[in-house]
């Protein structure tokens, strides 16, 4: 039970850092104190981090061993999934579609964990009934999506390591390999209602038609 304690014990602490670091967020000038924004935000980021990685390992310290008739690795799978807001899903029939939360400013070694793992799981759980069989060369799209509040110098430059990551992933479970010769990449932006991000696996042949309809994409986006 002590280990329970603890975990609690630390939560708290996060709270109310997270609490402090919003509040100093609110009273700082972020156009002006950059060097401040920057300090706080990633302090914010990472007791959120902290409390949320501490929450999922409640239930196993007090051996919670079923819940919803599920067992508790399942359920902190799922849990992990929904909290996180990965989505994945086929469209236009055959063209692989995720939702990804927005990429933000990294955060240290293990900055891209809070995508990784979620998405690990979302891809396992979504193969499992939807398995990829498409043996054609493919064009591997990402399209970034920011809400008009984001000011265009923030936007994300293309070439960065969180995406050579997601693409790992995305190809060990697509079984596509990332050669030239069977993998193309494609990068864009747009503005919608709210800043995440969209993977798309379109066959190359096919990635005409992509960009057309990629024109009449809503505001939401995909996979709402």
């Amino acid at each position: 039970m002590s280990s329970f304690l603890e975990i609690l014990k630390c939560n708290k602490k996060c709270v109310k850092n997270i609490s402090k670091y919003l509040q100093l967020l609110s009273e700082i000038n972020v156009e002006k104190d950059r060097q401040e924004l920057k300090y706080l935000l990633s302090k914010l980021l990472s007791s959120s981090d902290n409390l949320v990685h501490n929450s999922r390992q409640i239930p196993l310290e007090l051996g919670v061993e079923f819940i919803d008739s599920e067992s508790i690795y399942d359920y902190t799978e799922n849990l992990i999934i929904e909290s996180s807001g990965v989505k994945v899903d086929y469209i236009k029939e055959n063209w692989l579609a995720l939702r990804l939360p927005a990429i933000p400013p990294k955060r240290g070694k293990t900055y891209s964990q809070y995508l990784i793992l979620p998405l690990e799981y979302a891809l396992q759980k979504f193969f499992q009934g939807h398995p990829f069989q498409d043996e054609r060369k493919m064009v591997l799209i990402y399209r970034f999506v920011y809400s008009n509040a984001v000011p265009r110098k923030s936007y994300r430059d293309y070439d960065n390591l969180e995406v050579k990551k997601i693409t790992d992933v995305l190809v060990s479970h697509t079984t596509i390999s990332d050669h030239p010769t069977r993998l193309n990449n494609y990068y864009c932006s747009a503005q919608g209602e709210g800043t995440h991000t969209e993977v798309f696996l379109v066959p190359e042949e096919e990635f005409p038609s992509w960009l057309n309809w990629e024109k009449s994409i809503s505001k939401e986006g995909v996979l709402v």
